[in-house]
């Protein structure tokens, strides 16, 4: 059973069914989106990100018509998603803002034809694949967990896609430029999955739930050459989860030194110097051209003092 919910006070505890309007909507507990804008930008960045919280995007309506059409059925698909009608010719403005007046508030959201279409080839592409059918219909979807930090006192929130706690596993349904090793890795740094799965982990734990892993269901953003979109599916390893929760505890940390402070500093002015990444440095470091090209480079640094 939940908690009674107090968007000004949550409680600790497993919220089943909250509307996602109820749980993003509340400031009083931080999630993983909240705390990755120390890795976008800076403490003034974050402040920005909680007072006004972000634009929906066609991306962000077409991942919500996915998952509606994954968990509820493409029933409630329809019911909830529909094309933006097209105006054209005499009368076009005219028609589209009497259209826009009817549509206001009848809770529909509607979407143009390119990310219709591809919500639509996504939710085929994952149901025709029976492990993550499988998965999915054995789960769960979307419950809000909340839970108190231990050692920040910071109070959390987190919410898995699904959760199926048969297997004790967090589902992730994600997007991807490429299903390649590599890529699905800057996709998992960059969008903080790491970060997900260690506060879903942290969180399910902390109400008595168990966790044993958490899934990466991988879609590719663009179909392939048959219009079909590819797909994989992922257990994080250890070391990936660990990952996430080394970066949740230097941006809780963070978080936490700026909510006592109210200070949220910004980036200094001017121009600043851009660091190579050390992974990246790393990475160039082994290449047998860095030899020449560095002797290339200090030759026109002489060249330039004389």
């Amino acid at each position: 059973m939940s908690p009674a919910w107090n968007i000004d006070d949550p409680q600790p505890g497993i919220y089943h069914g909250l509307p996602a309007e109820a749980y993003h909507a509340c400031k009083a507990a931080v999630s993983r989106s909240t705390l990755r804008q120390f890795d976008l930008g800076d403490p003034a960045a974050v402040k920005r990100y909680i007072d006004k919280g972000i634009d929906t995007t066609p991306a962000m309506d077409r991942g919500s018509a996915v998952d509606v059409g994954i968990f509820d059925g493409m029933a409630a698909f329809h019911e909830q998603f529909a094309r933006k009608p097209k105006f054209t010719g005499p009368g076009a403005v005219a028609a589209r803002q009497a259209w826009e007046k009817e549509a206001a508030g009848d809770g529909i959201t509607y979407m143009t034809d390119a990310p219709y279409e591809k919500a639509l080839k996504m939710i085929e592409c994952i149901r025709a694949n029976d492990a993550a059918s499988a998965l999915f219909d054995a789960a769960e979807p979307q419950m809000s967990i909340f839970w108190r930090d231990e050692d920040t006192g910071l109070m959390c929130k987190a919410r898995p896609d699904a959760y199926v706690k048969s297997k004790g596993w967090s589902l992730d349904l994600k997007t991807s430029g490429s299903l390649d090793d590599r890529k699905l890795g800057y996709t998992i740094v960059d969008y903080a999955a790491d970060v997900q799965a260690a506060m879903v982990r942290d969180g399910l734990l902390a109400n008595g739930l168990p966790w044993r892993g958490h899934c990466l269901v991988t879609v590719t953003e663009k179909p392939a050459v048959d219009g079909n979109h590819d797909m994989r599916l992922d257990l994080l390893s250890e070391s990936w989860v660990l990952h996430g929760e080394a970066r949740f505890i230097r941006w809780s940390g963070q978080y936490k030194a700026c909510l006592e402070s109210d200070e949220w500093p910004g980036r200094a002015d001017g121009v600043n110097v851009l660091e190579m990444p050390k992974w990246l440095h790393h990475q160039f470091s082994e290449m047998s051209e860095m030899g020449p090209a560095q002797e290339r480079f200090e030759a026109t640094k002489i060249a330039q003092a004389s």
